[in-house]
């Protein structure tokens, strides 16, 4: 199964960090404007079994709608969240750990793993075009996260 990490550092505590996370209300904030219809799904919202889902438009005119939960929660330490929007499941791992180079600072390392749909052509055509999507993807939501926590919601 092919996966990517993207690694950052956020100028406020573990705690703070994965409070945020934790609490998928907050995440139409890491999400970029083709990302829309944002709903919780589940009773709570916060921590292990809070759900939601989002409607992602690429291309022309295509859309896809994609249900997230949160499946374990280790607080401020991890989050892990799975993910299905009917072509792809994917987990996301949310790690979370003292950062050495500043005091009071959060390591972030955010990993994808997923399964490209179509087989061998599937993994080609990912290793080709969607791995690099894919990172961009994952590092603007860090660095939206980033932006969040250390200076203000992104608009």
């Amino acid at each position: 199964m092919p996966s990517l990490t993207v690694r950052g550092r956020i100028r406020r505590p573990r705690s703070e960090v994965y409070a945020f996370l934790a609490d998928v209300t907050t995440r139409p904030h890491l999400y970029g404007s083709n990302f829309t219809d944002f709903r919780v799904v589940s009773d709570s919202a916060i921590g292990a079994g809070a759900a939601f889902r989002y409607v992602l438009h690429f291309g022309e005119g295509e859309e896809v709608e994609t249900r997230v939960q949160v499946a374990e929660a280790e607080p401020s330490r991890r989050l892990i969240e799975d993910a299905d929007d009917g072509y792809v499941r994917y987990r996301t791992t949310w790690e979370l750990a003292d950062a050495a180079e500043e005091l009071g600072s959060t390591a972030v390392n955010l990993r994808l793993d997923y399964q490209p749909s179509g087989g061998r052509a599937g993994l080609l055509l990912d290793w080709l075009f969607g791995r690099r999507a894919l990172k961009q993807t994952y590092l603007v939501e860090l660095a939206r996260l980033k932006l969040a926590l250390e200076g203000g919601r992104p608009a």
